[in-house]
């Protein structure tokens, strides 16, 4: 029977399935196109070279820990600073020290984040910012007498 002459509810048939196969081919090529575009191009890992690498810049102004206390025992932090608003202690004990933010409370925990102890020899990376502050002073949990305190500068407050 010519085209003309069939069924309209065939031809409506015809027109879904038309539809649908098109909708078909758009969806799998559409998938195709974005396994693409995340595929890794199935090649093996390798090395890479020192273009590709990114190098945190070291601390113009760093903090250093030892037996005496913080060395400097107060500073001002720049969003200009090699490091931005963040600080790095050094720890030059013999011992894990503990970072915590004062007032130092006796009897249990610290007001502040509870940063991670840092090991004999290490150096740990801190955001000492807290929203509403002008500054905060950081003490060793074991020994609170040695302090350093910290002024939020330019663009850290």
């Amino acid at each position: 029977m010519p085209p003309d002459q069939q069924p309209a509810s065939q031809n409506r048939w015809y027109r879904i399935l038309a539809i649908a196969a098109g909708f078909a081919v758009v969806l799998i090529f559409g998938a195709w196109l974005a396994v693409r575009m995340i595929s890794d191009g199935g090649e093996a890992p390798r090395d890479l070279d020192e273009s590709e690498v990114s190098i945190i810049p070291s601390d113009s102004r760093p903090i250093r820990y030892d037996t005496a206390g913080f060395h400097p025992t107060e500073l001002t932090v720049k969003i200009t600073d090699s490091l931005g608003c963040l600080i790095s202690i050094q720890n030059a004990t013999s011992k894990p020290i503990t970072i915590r933010v004062g007032p130092h409370n006796e009897d249990g925990e610290d007001p502040g984040s509870q940063y991670p102890d840092i090991a004999p020899g290490e150096a740990e990376i801190f955001d000492i910012r807290y929203p509403g502050l002008d500054g905060v002073t950081l003490h060793d949990h074991d020994n609170p007498d040695h302090e350093i305190a910290i002024t939020y500068g330019e663009g850290c407050k």
